[in-house]
Parts: C-alpha cells; structure tokens; sequence
C-alpha cells in the first residue's frame, strides 16, 4: 500500500514546478491524519529535495516530524528535535509570511518541556512576531499561550479583541464557548456557538453543532434537543469535508448517551455506551460511563 501511495505522489510532482502542489500538500497532512508519520515523512523528505527553496515543503516536514515525535518514546523524540527545529526555522526564513509554520513554532515554545526546549517567554516573543505578519493569528495564539499559563481573565479578554477585530471568527467563537461552558454558563456559549459559519472550513459549524448538544448534556437540560443536535452530526459527519478534527462516532454515542440518562432511560443510555466501546474499544469516558451505569 505504502509503495501505491508513493508513486501516486511521485506521479503529482511536475519537475517544472516551482513550488509544492495543493495536491501534494493534501497527501502529506491525509497520512498525517491517520497517525502514518512514517509514509509523511518519505513524501516531506521528497518535497525538500525537488523544493528546497519551497518554505511549504519544510513546514510539512517539521509537521511530520512533529507527529512522529507525538508518537514515539520520549528518549528517541529527543534526537528528532533538532531536525524539527531546522525545519521550522527554515520554512520561516524561507518565506516569513508562512503563519502555519510560525504557528507551529509557537505552539512548540508553548506546550514542550523546558527540557525538550519548551520556552513560554520565547513564545511569547514569536507572537508579538506573529501579530506583525498576521494580527488575528497572533491574537489567537496569545489567547492559546494565556490558557496555558493558566489565566483565563487574559484568555478571555484577548479572544474578545478577536472577535471584536473580526466577529466571525470561528476559533475565537468556539475558545469563548468553551469558556462558558466551563463557567457552567451555558446560554451563552450556546450564543457563541450559533455565531460560527462555513466560510473558512465546513466543519466550523459541524463542531459548534456538537458543543451545543454537549452544552445541554452538560447541564442536564434540553435533552432531546441534544439528541436532535447529534443525530444531525452524526449525519453529516462522514460527508464534510474539513481539516478539523471532529468528534467521532463513538464520541457522538458517548455523549447521546449521557442525554438519554439525563431523561431517566438508563436502558438506552447503556445501548448506546456498548454501541460507542464496540466502535473503540479504548474509549476511556464511555468505558467509565458503562461501569458506573451498570454498577
């Protein structure tokens, strides 16, 4: 199979082309998708060796490296790290307008560990470079460095001048709903959640559809307009086509589940549990669920 998908790229790559397709873009980040790092790095390596003035190039390879990092042991990740950061800083010098590959970097700094490289401060310093090339990116990664220095009121207040700046902004809409819904407020997250559209990805508003059923199962009310919201997610799910990662199948059982017990049927509510485990088997919040329903 890995062999087929190769020369399918190979048969994508035009040696007159002065920079990397959108068709050989999707084939990398769909075996990024499915957790292949191994396939998507072949296909980066090839990219950086027919563009190696391509910033696009280099910014897929550091993603791939990224994800073999995620899934690898942490003393081999290690040695991985030094190639990811060329990547990345190459991609930028490349072309500095490249904001994934900026965003990349940031989030980096963000989450690593100081030992792996982490550097809050740094990244904090590559947003203010950030907000120069692109404000509304910048302001979406202050309010991201925010959360994870663990202050909302700046989170908050940031993704508000967000939607200020540019009131349909999917991101921001969905990072104040979450909010909400953590301050069990949620009237409005659902306001929030009912403001996101299609314009920049189809699955903008197929995500906001299935918070605002988990808002109502949350707080244990509206329950079968939950269900209703999940039903019609679960519908379009298979047919949108988006760069989102949605919520899955097993997912959507989950939380139908929980809007059945909500309405007293514990019967249907464990059906559904046992529906959500058969489609994966290490699904933790619906395993935990059906021990404590059928205790």
């Amino acid at each position: 199979m890995k062999k087929k998908l190769l020369l399918l790229f190979i048969l994508f790559i035009n040696v007159n082309a002065l920079a990397v397709t959108l068709e050989q873009q999707k084939i990398v980040t769909n075996a990024l998708a499915t957790n292949d790092w191994d396939m998507a790095m072949d296909l980066a390596e090839d990219l950086v060796d027919d563009f190696p003035k391509s910033s696009t190039a280099h910014y897929l390879l550091a993603s791939a490296i990224r994800v073999k990092m995620q899934d690898v042991s942490q003393v081999r990740a290690m040695f991985s790290l030094g190639d990811y950061k060329e990547a990345l800083a190459t991609a930028i010098e490349l072309d500095p307008q490249n904001v994934d590959a900026r965003t990349e970097e940031i989030g980096f700094y963000m989450v690593a560990p100081g030992v792996a490289g982490g550097d809050k401060e740094l990244a904090a310093e590559k947003i203010k470079a950030l907000k120069v090339v692109d404000q509304l990116k910048g302001l979406e990664m202050e309010a991201q460095l925010a959360a994870v220095n663990q202050d909302p009121v700046k989170a908050k207040a940031v993704l508000e001048e967000l939607v200020l700046l540019k009131p349909d902004s999917p991101g921001a809409l969905m990072q104040l709903a979450v909010m909400a819904m953590q301050q069990n407020d949620y009237l409005k997250a659902d306001g929030y959640l009912l403001k996101i559209n299609a314009e920049e990805d189809a699955g903008w508003p197929l995500m906001a559809q299935y918070q605002r059923a988990k808002a109502r199962v949350l707080a244990k009310q509206d329950s079968d307009t939950a269900i209703a919201l999940l039903q019609s997610y679960q519908q379009s799910f298979s047919i949108v086509d988006t760069d989102l990662n949605l919520p899955d199948t097993a997912a959507v059982y989950w939380r139908m589940a929980l809007a059945h017990e909500n309405k007293g049927e514990q019967v249907k509510a464990v059906d559904l549990l046992k529906q959500s485990i058969k489609l994966d088997g290490d699904f933790k919040p619906a395993q935990n669920d059906l021990k404590r329903l059928s205790d």
